[in-house]
């Protein structure tokens, strides 16, 4: 019981010295104070008392401060020696009977200023509250961020896939057999110097790599236009008895800028011979430059865009 009491002092006391100080509670006679920090009251003056401003503030902060934060400590009428309620202690209605001016809300009782870990965890609530809808707004800021680079990827690369057949092309066996046997020789005077003049840049690594795949023309026989694009046509061809695409330029897409870039692609194609993943490289057919032919293997399947559009479920 000792022990209680003394904490019952040691919070009231600490309670009184900060309101002793502050306004408007510092109107209050001292030896209100004085008794409050002794748990003691002067019940006979407490009416009077009441209708001081800073007295009943004080009076009101104690009574919340028993209710909320060490319960019922007692507190004792020093007329009688008895013990007080804190419906006595509590003042019924103050009024003000100093000159001093205060705001309206003055002769309420101070919250922040008693030391209440309820009250504490009260003034932290909002904060908690506020971090988590903050948290929330991210979040959702976040998914829809991703969601939209998503979709925007996902549209630009259908976007950029080719509206066009012209790069498509078809499968046909193993076409190494082919390209046995022809070298640079293979190409007349004729064709190499009609070579040289139509592409027109004197790039002799490149005729020299075109001669070198250039195929027989009597052995390329073209059969059946399978697409035309904006850039080229591809055909159904026959190579050797065997079928085989051949991509060829439409005949307004026969400047040097347009024929420079067929010559990329081929080269491109040429690189990658060797792998089992793509479309074989066969060759390519030309007498000038400017009516150049890639010819590559055949596939039956149809070109692979068809196939994607048609299947949604496709595995790597």
């Amino acid at each position: 019981m000792g022990t209680a009491m003394e904490k019952c002092k040691r919070d009231i006391e600490s309670l009184i010295n900060t309101y002793q100080s502050s306004s408007p509670f510092n109107v209050c006679p001292p030896s209100v104070f004085t008794l409050l920090r002794d748990l003691k009251i002067d019940m006979i003056n407490h009416s009077n008392l009441c209708r001081i401003e800073g007295c009943s503030s004080t009076f009101r902060s104690v009574v919340l401060f028993f209710d909320y934060v060490i319960e019922r400590c007692p507190v004792t009428d020093i007329a009688t020696n008895t013990s007080v309620t804190i419906d006595q202690i509590t003042c019924a209605s103050p009024r003000q009977t100093n000159a001093t001016t205060s705001t309206p809300n003055a002769s309420q009782p101070n919250p922040a200023l008693l030391p209440s870990p309820t009250s504490t965890s009260q003034l932290h609530a909002p904060t908690a509250s506020t971090s988590a809808v903050t948290i929330g707004v991210v979040a959702a800021i976040i998914v829809v961020v991703l969601f939209g680079a998503f979709v925007f990827i996902r549209f630009r690369g259908r976007k950029r896939r080719p509206a066009l057949t012209d790069n498509s092309f078809h499968v046909l066996g193993d076409s190494k057999q082919y390209m046995s046997g022809y070298s640079i020789g293979t190409g007349t005077t004729e064709q190499k110097s009609s070579g040289v003049n139509s592409l027109g840049v004197g790039d002799e690594d490149d005729l020299e790599m075109l001669m070198m795949w250039n195929l027989l023309p009597q052995q390329l026989v073209l059969q059946t236009k399978l697409a035309e694009g904006a850039f080229g046509d591809v055909w159904l061809a026959t190579y050797l008895g065997e079928n085989v695409a051949v991509k060829t330029l439409l005949k307004h897409r026969s400047s040097m800028k347009d024929v420079k870039v067929f010559i990329e692609e081929i080269k491109l194609m040429a690189k990658m011979a060797d792998c089992p993943a793509i479309v074989q490289f066969v060759g390519v057919s030309f007498h000038r430059i400017i009516d150049i032919k890639l010819v590559t293997e055949f596939m039956g399947g149809g070109d692979l865009r068809s196939v994607l559009q048609a299947s949604d479920d496709v595995s790597f």
